[in-house]
């Protein structure tokens, strides 16, 4: 019930982020293709590369979708939901293994509220995370009771992250934990449909995923190849403070690459602790420690793996989420191995209570937290006040400044964004950003030339010098500069949409088409190409091309106003009525819709129905 309480207010939050190519923007849930959402790379159907495979996620996002007509609200509540039910299972669990109902019920409060758990379940793609968790917990408590429905849920864990993969393992500690009287041979017995589950799925994983686009993508920009391999068993180690509820909790955690003595330090540690888990497995008064402990270590190991194998070091708070049911149990037994020595009831009774009010406190730092899941906006707004020296950020939070006409905000912003890192390119091209938002496009041109002295490639500066230009009236000086820029390699999605720009300024719009189709292929999600293309199309009479390409814009983009009123006029001119009403009733609902320009769409087009 307290985890309920405390993400209720997850309901009323938007998609955002990783979920926008993954759920908003994926074509395969909305046409839902079932076979193409299950057996593909998890990233694939919107365009990218993960090397990894998690079909029973992608199958609940298409299952959420088609009950909900993608109402995010119905997607937060199955994690919130499925986040309470792993707290209640912790506790089961814990409940099973201490025998004592207070330790079980420190160890499920303990797990509901703490603030590493925020990312996973506040935000609909932390998901991943959520499943393996529960899934996870339901294999080990229905594995003595019930070993077909265990066999279910291991399959819906292994298909929901990666880190499940170790429950083979996690299972047979917990069959001997549960059962003392069970011999290992009969405990492999009942762990082997497991196993053999786990095999198969590993190949699925293989056969499915697409590890060669993911090795290629991260190795771009990677600083040392070797050393970040060998950097694996370190990331196990860092997340390790974020149990803590008092550090500084935010999304995209940064490392430092460490020396070179300390990354193989990390490995030898990693190494012990497991024939540690090993050694105490094998004594029987100890069973469900080491059972816990392993818990809350194996899972991290496929981290640490991805990171040796696919030079991919990836820091995130979501991935303790199952760790922590561990850490959870230890705790539990910690307690209640006090509370069943008379001599030490006291200090059992001082460690319930400092648990008791470290989970409570867990709960307000979490409370605090789930705010910045809302939406994007307040996401980077969060990255930005943790980590300062977070350049990104900060300039992300410069233009959702100037995006909401805030530019005092904006100004100030910047300048210390500037202070901390003089002279970057980006900079500039954030000023530029900020100078064109408010109407000052001279000073705009100004900045963006500088960016392009120190940064000739660069896109945004490419962008706002073009654009700029063509709020100068300089047609023809911006055609120029957005092909200066392509002879350069500027020839991302920005460059594109500038060229098309600029040739549309200059009459050539059916040249802008080819372009703008160009850009949309290689970034069929980004609903400004989207807008543009329309654009171009309508003004070459192409209205099938129009209407289509304005969809896919509001698909990106739903309070897009402008484009829903393009919409409404392409499907009206190709006689298509049900997608005019259809385009214009939304635009109505929206707020920039007090103009009247809807209304007045609606009695010119429809006659007023």
């Amino acid at each position: 019930m307290l985890a309920l309480l405390l993400y209720a207010p997850a309901l009323g939050f938007a998609f955002m982020w990783d979920d926008l190519d993954l759920i908003v923007r994926n074509t395969s849930l909305h046409a839902f293709d079932w076979t193409r959402m299950a057996g593909s790379d998890y990233w694939q159907a919107s365009g990218g590369h993960s090397g990894m495979w998690r079909p029973f996620v992608m199958l609940s996002f298409g299952v959420d979708g088609l009950l909900s007509h993608f109402d995010p609200a119905f997607f937060h509540a199955i994690n919130v939901l499925a986040h309470a039910a792993a707290a209640a299972l912790v506790a089961v669990l814990a409940l099973r293994w201490s025998r004592s109902v207070v330790a079980a019920g420190l160890a499920g409060l303990w797990f509901a509220l703490l603030p590493a758990h925020v990312e996973a379940v506040a935000w609909i793609a932390g998901r991943t995370d959520v499943f393996a968790t529960l899934f996870t917990l339901a294999t080990l408590v229905l594995l003595p009771r019930a070993p077909w429905l265990a066999l279910v849920a291991a399959a819906c864990a292994m298909t929901s992250k990666e880190s499940a993969f170790v429950l083979p393992v996690l299972a047979l500690l917990a069959v001997r934990a549960e059962d003392a009287a069970a011999s290992g041979s009969v405990a492999v017995r009942r762990v082997l449909p497991i196993a053999v589950l786990a095999i198969a799925l590993a190949l699925a994983h293989h056969a499915f995923a697409d590890p060669v686009g993911a090795s290629a993508a991260s190795q771009a920009g990677a600083v040392d190849l070797s050393a970040e391999r060998s950097a694996g068993a370190v990331l196990v180690f860092l997340h390790a403070p974020y149990l803590w509820p008092f550090v500084t909790h935010r999304p995209l955690l940064h490392w430092v690459l460490p020396a070179a003595a300390i990354r193989w330090a990390a490995w030898a540690a990693l190494l012990l602790m497991l024939v540690a888990i090993g050694r105490v497995a094998a004594l029987p008064g100890s069973r469900r420690v080491a059972a816990a402990a392993a818990i809350a270590l194996l899972p991290m190991l496929p981290i640490a793996l991805a990171a040796a194998l696919e030079n991919t070091g990836r820091l995130a708070e979501r991935n303790l989420m199952l760790p922590s049911a561990g850490v959870a149990l230890l705790l539990a037994l910690g307690l209640a191995a006090l509370a069943r020595q008379p001599a030490r009831r006291a200090l059992a009774r001082a460690a319930a209570t400092a648990a008791a009010a470290l989970a409570l406190a867990g709960g307000v730092v979490s409370l605090q937290l789930v705010p910045t899941w809302r939406d994007d906006a307040a996401r980077v707004a969060r990255i930005a006040a943790a980590d300062p020296s977070d350049l990104d950020a900060a300039l992300a939070h410069v233009d959702q400044l100037a995006s909401a006409a805030r530019f005092g905000e904006a100004d100030a912003a910047l300048a210390a964004a500037e202070r901390r890192s003089q002279g970057a390119p980006a900079i500039a091209v954030a000023r530029a950003g900020v100078r064109y938002a408010q109407g000052r496009f001279a000073e705009a041109l100004q900045s963006a030339d500088a960016a392009l002295a120190a940064e000739p490639a660069s896109p945004g500066g490419t962008l706002l010098r073009v654009r700029s230009l063509l709020r100068l009236q300089r047609p023809a000086e911006a055609l120029a500069a957005a092909r200066a820029a392509w002879s350069v390699g500027a020839q991302g999605a920005p460059a594109m949409a500038a060229f098309a720009e600029a040739l549309m300024a200059n009459g050539r719009d059916s040249a802008a088409v080819v372009i703008l189709e160009r850009a949309q292929q290689a970034t069929p999600a980004d609903g400004d190409l989207a807008y543009a293309l329309g654009v171009a199309a309508a003004r070459t009479h192409d209205l099938a091309k129009a209407r289509e390409a304005f969809g896919r814009c509001v698909d990106a983009q739903p309070g897009n106003y402008a484009a829903w009123l393009l919409l409404a006029g392409a499907c009206q001119r190709l006689g298509d009525i049900a997608g005019c009403e259809h385009a214009l009733t939304i635009a109505a609902g929206l707020p920039q819709a007090s103009d009247g320009r809807a209304a007045a769409m609606r009695a010119e087009l429809l006659g007023g129905k």
